[in-house]
């Protein structure tokens, strides 16, 4: 493992990474090796550290003297399962810094780490050949070399094997001169080709053929299962009397941290009660993973006598369950807006969990604007994200609702969880008429138009007539109305009456339109002027019933407004309030608009306006009043 590397002005070499028993170790160090920079320009040498392998990611760690060819990172904030990459550069007097040198990297992998990052390197078997050499099978996910770590249990020293030469997914490696009778741990290191990535296989403990003994260990099983949060008990006796006091000892030598000996961690037998279960309690603590974890614990005799280890599996009974967890779940989405929902793991999943966010079934106007595609890791999987809905704009006025399924797609199982989108329309159900002003004529009838502006959820029924005013004007058909949600926007003629009578005023009118059954919709009026037809009241003007202006009101912003079934050719003058003239316009035809500017092609302020239509001849032969919305 001791292959130097070197680019620009730094040479760096394969980093080591420190080992001991797993039950004592509490820190990561990594000692990273380098040739001497030999460049005289050189007057220091700059570590770098980082978790990927982009340069822009790398941040200093540390500053040696340039004599100086290793550098030990002990940072209190290394952690096991993840892998850090190291990089050099020099950095001279001046403060001139060098290139980066290539990229070395280390990871440790602990007891308690997913199967799935256990598999890039971890140690199959232990196999002992006799009282002083062993066989170490090991596994990598990728062809690599490597060698075996290997301590005593109560020391310090660790010791390594020869190094591999061959790239493999398999390895054996035979280490001997081990002491006889003795509980060893190792670890299983693997490189790459280059010798600049390491991985560090979790530790697992074996022992060196005893010599032969009077007795053996006896438990009351070989493998335990601990319900999380809970304990489970072993007996241990001796299989015959031994020759005076013994000390069994049980350890946890390797797996998940969340098993432990809660008790019974040391037994005394005596030539009296050798044959009698002594009681060790194992416990699972809570975890927020759903994994069944599982450790190893070694039964040893560490007083009084020798006889051969024992080895038993503890086994946890996770208790918990994996579910994607909503922060609400319903949601209420604005009309032609967005809302958001957030959505976790409960429980730490053993790999990763990819999840899609769609809508299964409703309001076909609700939709999922990002957050379609969600990634859970063992890191993230209790970190929030974000889904974003949108309820695109309609014609309708209900307030629609769908499904929102979120549903797990690979990894393990999630079960679906639905969020209801309820969507809150900003439309209001209002009448459109098509004039606010109808002159009728004295002793004969003139029309108006209805329809809805919107959609409505369900049939609107509606009543039309007089509300106010001249007793001789009249609804004589269309006071009964019915929109449906699907005659909503088709205009419904209501023709309004005059009667004759004695008088010579212009009579008026209030004509209510109000919805009497199905949703709410605001009331309408307009109002209906008699033209009195008593001789001289009126001189040349004529009122035509047939000409149609609208729509009514008149918004310039959705368009024009237009006239239409007028005489052959003709003008109109409009007026404001004041009595001032803002436009003329003559057609040719029987149809015409106006796009609301004046006579300076200036958008003409909202209000109410006066239209005086004339024929060829320049008689008038209708007066209308129009209202200009802004």
């Amino acid at each position: 493992m001791n292959v130097m590397k070197s680019i620009g002005l730094a040479a760096v070499a394969t980093l080591l990474a420190c080992a001991s028993p797993v039950y004592s170790q509490t820190t990561i160090a990594y000692t990273i090796h380098w040739a001497q920079v030999s460049d005289p320009s050189a007057n220091r040498v700059l570590v770098y550290r980082s978790v990927t392998s982009n340069l822009a990611d790398f941040v200093p760690i540390g500053s040696v003297a340039v004599s100086d060819t290793s550098y030990v990172d002990a940072d209190g904030a290394l952690d096991n399962d993840t892998r850090y990459h190291y990089s050099l550069r020099s950095q001279t007097a001046a403060g001139t810094l060098g290139l980066f040198s290539a990229m070395v990297s280390g990871l440790t992998i602990s007891e308690a780490a997913s199967e799935s990052l256990k598999s890039q390197c971890r140690i199959d078997s232990i196999i002992t050949i006799d009282s002083a050499t062993c066989r170490v099978h090991w596994s990598t996910a990728a062809p690599t070399t490597g060698k075996v770590r290997y301590w005593q249990l109560g020391t310090t020293t660790v010791l390594e094997s020869a190094s591999t030469t061959t790239l493999a997914t398999q390895h054996a490696m035979v280490i001997g001169g081990l002491s006889k009778n003795q509980i060893y741990f190792a670890r299983a290191v693997s490189h790459d080709a280059a010798g600049a990535s390491l991985t560090i296989s979790a530790s697992q403990g074996f022992t060196t053929s005893p010599p032969v003994s009077e007795f053996a260990i006896v438990t009351s099983a070989d493998t335990i299962d601990v319900p999380e949060n809970g304990t489970a008990e072993l007996g241990v006796k001796l299989s015959a009397q031994p020759p005076g006091a013994v000390e069994v000892t049980l350890v946890r030598s390797s797996g998940d941290a969340d098993l432990s000996v809660q008790s019974g961690s040391v037994l005394s037998f005596t030539t009296s009660n050798w044959d009698a279960y002594q009681t060790a309690t194992f416990a699972a603590a809570n975890d927020a993973d759903v994994e069944n974890g599982s450790a190893d614990v070694i039964v040893y005799v560490s007083a009084g006598a020798s006889a051969p280890l024992r080895t038993i599996k503890l086994v946890e009974n996770d208790d918990d369950v994996l579910a994607f967890v909503l922060d609400q779940s319903t949601l209420a989405v604005p009309e032609a807006g967005t809302a958001q929902f957030h959505v976790r793991l409960g429980n730490q999943p053993p790999s990763s969990v990819s999840a899609l966010v769609s809508r299964s079934s409703g309001d076909g106007d609700i939709s999922v604007q990002s957050g379609g595609s969600l990634i859970f890791t063992t890191s993230n999987w209790d970190v929030d994200q974000t889904v974003t809905l949108a309820a695109a704009v309609d014609i309708d006025v209900a307030n629609g609702a769908a499904a929102i399924l979120v549903h797990g797609t690979s990894g393990p199982a999630v079960p679906d969880v639905t969020l209801v989108a309820m969507e809150i329309d900003d439309d209001a159900l209002y009448f459109v008429l098509d004039s606010d002003t109808v002159v009728v004529v004295e002793g004969s009838t003139a029309q108006f138009r209805v329809r809805l502006g919107n959609q409505p959820p369900a049939n609107v029924s509606v009543s039309v007539s007089r509300l106010s005013g001249d007793e001789d004007i009249s609804v004589q058909s269309g006071a009964s109305l019915v929109f449906t949600t699907s005659n909503w926007n088709a205009d419904q003629t209501v023709v309004l009456a005059a009667a004759q009578d004695d008088d010579s005023r212009d009579g008026t009118a209030t004509i209510l339109v109000r919805a009497i059954s199905g949703a709410s919709v605001s009331d309408a009026a307009l109002i209906a002027r008699e033209d009195d037809d008593e001789p001289g009241d009126r001189g040349n003007l004529m009122v035509s019933a047939s000409i149609r202006i609208y729509p009514m009101p008149y918004r310039p912003d959705r368009g024009v407004l237009k006239l239409i079934s007028l005489p052959e050719d003709g003008s109109i003058a409009i007026y404001d309030l004041a009595g001032r003239k803002i436009q003329d316009i003559t057609w040719s035809g029987t149809e015409t608009t106006w796009n609301g500017k004046n006579t300076a092609a200036s958008d003409v302020a909202s209000g109410r306006y006066f239209l005086l239509i004339r024929n060829a001849a320049g008689r008038v032969v209708e007066k209308q009043a129009i209202l200009v919305v802004r």
